[in-house]
């Protein structure tokens, strides 16, 4: 970025913050959503683990925090004013009977969905009881936008049941589920007017208009008086559509009613699933909530990474003291009660946390949503998986969209899964892309390798796995501890139950025990000083650590000590089922080369970044390809080279845990998870396919067993210097001599075409200078008697006006 950090439309404390960091120039991604975010609307963006993407949310939306505090204390926010009368009851639609995909603009009359699945549907927060009313709505937006009336009791979804009649812009009537071809079809810039009326015998009629044009009645029925109890509200259902009320157009259709907004207060009905309405502004949950709540919701998938952005949150926010920003961290595994009372006393702008936790407490009202503004989904496509995106949607539908401007911003390493997809249409409004990465955007730093594990076909026993140990195959099997799929009562301390298994199953057990010693092999034959290896579940990471224990010979990694790495295959874990100090403890200790050997959970793993990291091996493929992305992504950063090198089942299915909710392995019941049971069986032939898929063209190299014999690239990467140092040599990158070979002509061309301008500029100011104009700043130029400059003084000869003319130079 040419203008550096000072281009960017921050305000001066943050620069002066950022100054005092290692943040030299503004990544990528900081420079593109940074005064996007700034702009409102809603982002989402796509960029490398490790590329700064926490920085380019927190800055912006730290100064968007300072904007609001600063505009509301020089009166630029005022309170917003409607049409409503104070003395009656609000006549705008609902902020909570609605849709959570529902956003209502200030005022409560404008209301927009960007769900293009399904009926998004919102009441008025006031009905009537009897009378004859009218009302239009205008189309503001591209979707289809189904307007009527319906009861309280009623679903959103106008039309469903008997007490609802709804009349589309397909040019169809609705009710009780039943479509009939009617009147005509409308759209965007339309406006479409509904007239009803109810009488004393619960005779219901309801006609509508298009632009002043009667339609007719479309239902004339009489309903059971408990199908009408609580009245009929104006009501709208639409699809990715934005439409305005106008509840005070009157004298519309052939009924000859009042304007809605008209109604004699004695007729007049509370929507009473809208309890704890909100204002018009925005403002006011009103009974039982916990101070005023934050300006940002933050959500992260883990409670170390919620940890992680909370602090850069609190540093950033340092320099800020007009205003001060305030930020707080609500996780699992601390006390609420601290971070409550500052809620309560309304003492945190910036709340970072994890779903389940904000979720919990929103619900119990002890987080005011009501003045939340920006709501930032970190690590996106884990929170649209299907153990966030609940809890997500939850926090979303309880946050105030009584106003267009929240912003939600996505923020990840991948935003392209269906998941992902499905929740953007759901909460986002006609968000801003920012894609650093693309679908097929793979580090072109990270070589690819496969091991094909077949039980079938290779024997590990008389492999020679570590010369230094004389360590075979045979016996370092004995040190395997497998995860319970086939031991007796699926207990790990149980033996395996070869008697009574089919030869599929003989096949998966014997592929669990073959990994580990394949990945002893591996290590030693690459010589890895530091790798990443990716387990499945946390079980998995607990007995690969138990054997790498065993097969070092030395004792479980227990801290930092003097000496360097403990043991020939020091290694510690980073899984969920650690405790929060023993996760930090290892992640540094794995930093700072205290050990060898990282064992990770992909959630665990999750935004960790460590530097020059050189290997990665998967010891069991993702169940995604976008996390096979993530996890790779952990080398090859800062143009250093990297090698991700998957252990692959192969012509055999694996049988895993697949545990039904809210359980873990192992379990009793080793069924299919389809049968009650907590079991699947996977294919990882399939998995690698879609990896593979995923890649492009990228190659992915075969390393064969039984030796693993290395091929003649990766050999000649080992030799330059390894995998962890800088891209750029012909030895880490035999591509790079060649782009250097066609970029030679270019940048002679270049130079030459500078040279030449600048030879231009100075003979403008020779020709001056000769005329008797002193050129400005040459005041000290000598002019020799022939007309040419001393060359004495600039060192070289023009085109032309001497021998050569030094291009090459």
């Amino acid at each position: 970025m040419s203008g550096g950090w000072e281009a960017l439309p921050l305000l001066d404390e943050l620069l002066s913050y950022v100054a005092t960091t290692d943040w030299m120039l503004p990544t990528a991604i900081q420079e593109e959503a940074i005064p996007l975010i700034l702009g409102g609307g809603d982002v989402l963006a796509a960029a490398e683990t490790g590329s700064g993407k926490t920085g380019a949310f927190a800055l912006p939306v730290l100064q968007l925090c300072v904007e609001e505090y600063r505009e509301k204390r020089e009166g630029k926010r005022g309170v917003v004013k409607t049409d409503v009368r104070k003395d009656e009851p609000y006549f705008v639609m609902s902020s909570v009977d609605r849709d959570p995909s529902i956003s209502l603009a200030s005022g409560g009359l404008t209301v927009q969905t960007r769900k293009e699945n399904g009926w998004a549907g919102v009441r008025c927060t006031t009905g009537v009881a009897s009378g004859s009313y009218s009302f239009a709505v205008k189309c503001e937006d591209e979707g289809i936008v189904r307007v009527g009336v319906a009861s309280s009791a009623a679903r959103l979804e106008l039309g469903k049941d008997t007490a609802s009649y709804g009349f589309g812009g397909t040019g169809m009537k609705v009710q009780s589920s039943k479509f009939e071809k009617w009147g005509e079809s409308y759209g965007k810039g339309d406006v479409v007017g509904c007239y009803f009326s109810i009488g004393e015998d619960r005779r219901v009629q309801v006609g509508w208009t298009k632009n002043g044009k009667d339609l007719g009645i479309g239902f004339d029925t009489v309903v059971g008086e408990s199908e009408l109890e609580g009245g009929l509200f104006p009501t709208v259902a639409m699809k990715n559509a934005q439409c305005t009320f106008d509840l005070g157009a009157g004298g519309l259709g052939s009924l000859g009613g009042v304007a809605f907004s008209e109604a004699d207060e004695a007729v007049l009905v509370k929507n009473e699933n809208a309890r704890g309405e909100q204002d018009t502004e925005g403002g006011g949950y009103t009974t039982g909530w916990n101070g005023n709540g934050p300006l940002a919701i933050v959500l992260e998938p883990v409670r170390d990474l919620a940890e992680q952005t909370y602090n850069t949150f609190a540093s950033l926010a340092s320099n800020l003291n007009d205003p001060p920003i305030k930020a707080a961290l609500l996780v699992g595994g601390y006390s609420p009660k601290p971070v409550l009372e500052r809620l309560k006393n309304n003492d945190v702008d910036v709340l970072v946390g994890t779903v389940p936790i904000i979720s919990q407490f929103m619900k119990q009202k002890k987080i005011n949503p009501k003045r939340c503004k920006f709501f930032v989904l970190d690590e996106a496509d884990q929170l649209a998986e299907k153990d966030n995106v609940e809890g997500v949607k939850a926090i979303y539908s309880m946050l105030p969209r009584s106003k267009l401007d929240l912003q939600v911003c996505f923020f990840s390493a991948t935003l392209h899964s269906e998941s992902v997809k499905s929740l953007v249409s759901e909460i986002c409004s006609k968000p801003m892309w920012i894609d650093l990465k693309g679908k097929e955007s793979v580090p072109d730093t990270v070589h690819h390798c496969v091991i094909r594990v077949d039980p079938k076909k290779h024997d590990l026993d008389n492999l020679v796995l570590a010369k230094s140990i004389n360590l075979l195959g045979s016996e370092a099997k004995k040190w395997v501890v497998t995860d319970a799929v086939h031991h007796k009562y699926g207990k790990v301390e149980e033996e395996v139950e070869w008697e009574v298994m089919s030869e599929e199953e003989k096949m998966s057990q014997r592929i669990k025990a073959m990994k580990p010693v394949v990945l002893l092999k591996l290590i030693e034959q690459l010589d890895m000083e530091q790798v990443l290896v990716f387990c499945r579940t946390n079980l998995d990471c607990d007995h690969l650590e138990k054997f790498f224990v065993a097969a070092g010979g030395g004792g479980k990694f227990s801290g930092k000590k003097e000496g360097g790495k403990q043991g020939i295959y020091s290694c510690c874990v980073l899984a969920g089922m650690r405790s929060q100090q023993e996760r930090k403890q290892n992640l540094e200790a794995f930093k700072d080369g205290e050990v060898r050997i990282l064992i990770a959970t992909d959630v665990a793993a999750r935004g960790i970044d460590v530097s020059g990291l050189p290997y990665v091996v998967n010891m069991t493929l993702p169940e995604q390809s976008e996390n096979y992305i993530h996890r790779v992504g952990r080398v090859g950063r800062a143009e250093r080279m990297g090698l991700a090198i998957s252990l692959v089942a192969a012509n055999v299915k694996e049988k895993v845990w697949w545990c039904q909710n809210k359980k873990k392995p192992p379990q009793f019941d080793r069924r299919l998870f389809d049968e009650g049971g907590n079991c699947k069986w996977q294919s990882e032939g399939k998995m690698m396919h879609e990896v593979e898929k995923r890649l492009g063209n990228l190659k992915v190299t075969p390393i064969q067993l039984p030796h693993l014999d290395l091929p003649p690239d990766i050999q000649q990467m080992l030799k330059s210097g390894g995998y962890g140092e800088m891209q750029g040599t012909d030895a880490s990158n035999p591509d790079f001599a060649i782009h250097l070979a066609e970029l030679v002509g270019e940048v002679r061309e270049l130079g030459a075409l500078e040279f030449n301008l600048q030879t231009n500029w100075l003979r403008s100011v020779y020709r001056k200078a000769q005329e008797g104009e002193e050129g400005e700043g040459m005041g000290q130029m000598q002019i020799n008697a022939d007309g040419k400059h001393s060359s004495s003084m600039f060192g070289l000869q023009l085109p032309g006006e001497g021998a050569g003319g030094g291009v090459d130079k």
